[in-house]
């Protein structure tokens, strides 16, 4: 699973607000749970689970 799987999947809000996360090191794991079905552990204010399908 990398950025570039995300990218060709999901809206571009999504990817643009995901991309950011990861970049400020808020995301704990991402994985790809299913072909096209996205699973991430976003790390802010406290833990938010968030799920792209």
């Amino acid at each position: 699973m990398n950025l570039n799987n995300l990218k060709t999947t999901v809206p571009t809000k999504f990817y643009k607000r995901s991309k950011d996360y990861l970049e400020q090191g808020f995301v704990e794991q991402l994985t790809e749970d299913a072909p096209n079905r996205f699973h991430a552990i976003v790390e802010a204010r406290g833990i938010t689970r968030c799920r792209l399908i």
